[in-house]
């Protein structure tokens, strides 16, 4: 991917609009060289858009801990992937044959200083409080097919 963007970005295959869809990133190993790939396939004054989950969801365990968020995973970025077995897949129903699975992290603002150290230009930043699947056990259903975090009501420190 990331040397594939030498070959297809010249200037008439630069595009008004680039988009990155959530999950996507945390497949790479490399967020400094996927920003500079999305700003080559990007036109001067285009629109870049990602629609990513928070990076703090994906530090949540996956385990079940009652009413607990646990962080299990970092949050900042890390040298090597994470690797974790995962038995279903997250593009539909069914087992998968080979289970084992990595990922890398990336913290927002690693993510967010990428995008403007690669030549662009963040006009804003929204962030969603709901996402279209339970990122982990300890997210509740919310309005239209939709899941949240559950409302705070204590925080204990230690």
């Amino acid at each position: 991917m990331y040397t594939t963007h030498r070959t297809l970005c010249q200037p008439d295959r630069q595009f008004d609009v680039v988009y990155t869809g959530v999950g996507a990133i945390c497949w790479l190993p490399d967020i400094k060289r996927w920003a500079e790939v999305v700003t080559g396939f990007l036109k001067p004054g285009g629109t870049f858009y990602i629609l990513e989950g928070d990076p703090l969801m994906w530090s949540v365990s996956d385990e079940g801990h009652g009413d607990k968020i646990v962080i299990d995973w970092p949050y900042f970025e890390s040298a090597e992937p994470l690797g974790y077995e995962e038995m279903t897949s997250y593009a539909g129903s069914g087992t998968i044959e080979h289970t084992k699975q990595y990922n890398f992290s990336d913290g927002l603002g690693e993510t967010i200083n990428a995008l403007i150290q690669a030549g662009l230009v963040i006009d804003f930043v929204h962030e969603h409080k709901v996402v279209h699947w339970q990122g982990n056990p300890i997210m509740v259903p919310a309005e239209n097919g939709l899941w949240k975090c559950p409302t705070v009501k204590k925080i204990s420190c230690r």
